[in-house]
């Protein structure tokens, strides 16, 4: 059971979802209507869900392993590496996962007769290991990183699945999809900047809220927050033009309103457990956001 904490199983199970539901909602029917047998379709899915878990894993992995000292300031009751996992074997599974991982990916990329897919697995992997190493305790490039590897997750099957090119729709949700994992991610890693912000500052790193402040930084996560809520209201907009009313409805339901409400709430209090609480709140949008792709499904 610790090894399943130590690679974050809640979040490799929100990614399987998230993949799983992209490729049942956008890609399948797609292939059903212009009638494409799914075999290479379920082939492709499979190894990318795998290749992007592994890596995952291995990800979560190294960023512990690089963060006990801070880990043992902020969360010192969920420290596992040195007090119930060795360092050494943590080190070891994190380069067997990768290894993994990378296989996975070349092996779909040889299926597809295009070397060049092999090259998001092998840049994941090293930007993981950039981002625990360096990029993690600096100044906002951090924070992106994450929600770029995010939405990789997500615009992975546009490279993999050409089909998605011919349908104007679906890459459109798909791009939507992406952009939406971007926007939450940033916001979700800054909001867990600043509920580490003692471990942080002790540790001598270079976070956001460390260098402007937790003011300033929330209104930066508010000011990501609205922009998301103005580019779905959008999107609700031209469902309605489009008589798409209930997936417009539930667009604005399902996302724009949960995400208002967490906006006025990030200045409201300035302690760790506050932000722990937004930042859970900000992981359920997003499933909230994942469950709009079955509500396309059906009206399309």
């Amino acid at each position: 059971m610790r090894y399943l904490q130590l690679v974050r199983w809640k979040n490799l199970v929100i990614i399987s979802i998230t993949q799983f539901s992209i490729w049942l909602f956008l890609i399948k029917p797609l292939y059903n209507s212009a009638q494409i047998p799914l075999q290479a379709s379920i082939a492709t899915l499979l190894g990318i869900l795998l290749s992007t878990l592994f890596i995952a894993a291995a990800g979560y992995i190294i960023n512990d392993y690089f963060d006990i000292k801070t880990d043992a300031i902020n969360r010192p009751n969920k420290l596992l590496l040195e007090n119930t996992i060795d360092r050494r074997k943590a080190i070891l599974l994190h380069l067997l996962l990768t290894f993994i991982g990378i296989l996975i990916g070349l092996i779909i990329a040889l299926q597809h007769h295009n070397l060049l897919l092999i090259c998001f697995q092998i840049a994941s992997s090293l930007l993981l290991w950039f981002y625990s190493t360096r990029y993690k305790q600096s100044f906002l490039t951090g924070n992106i990183l994450v929600a770029a590897l995010t939405s990789i997750c997500i615009l992975l099957f546009y490279w993999y699945e050409p089909i998605l090119s011919l349908h104007k729709n679906a890459k459109l949700v798909l791009f939507t999809t992406a952009l939406f994992a971007f926007t939450l991610t940033w916001m979700r890693e800054l909001v867990k900047d600043m509920e580490d912000l003692k471990g942080d500052t002790l540790a001598g790193c270079n976070t956001m809220p460390i260098v402007i402040g937790l003011q300033k930084s929330g209104n930066i996560v508010q000011v990501i927050g609205m922009i998301s809520v103005i580019l779905l209201a959008l999107l609700s907009i031209l469902l309605f033009k489009s008589a798409h009313y209930f997936f417009g409805s539930y667009l604005c339901i399902s996302t724009c309103l949960p995400l208002l409400m967490v906006i006025t709430q990030v200045n409201k209090d300035a302690t760790s457990q506050h932000y722990a609480q937004l930042s859970s709140s900000l992981k359920f949008i997003m499933l909230l956001g994942i469950s709009n792709l079955f509500i396309y499904y059906i009206n399309y």
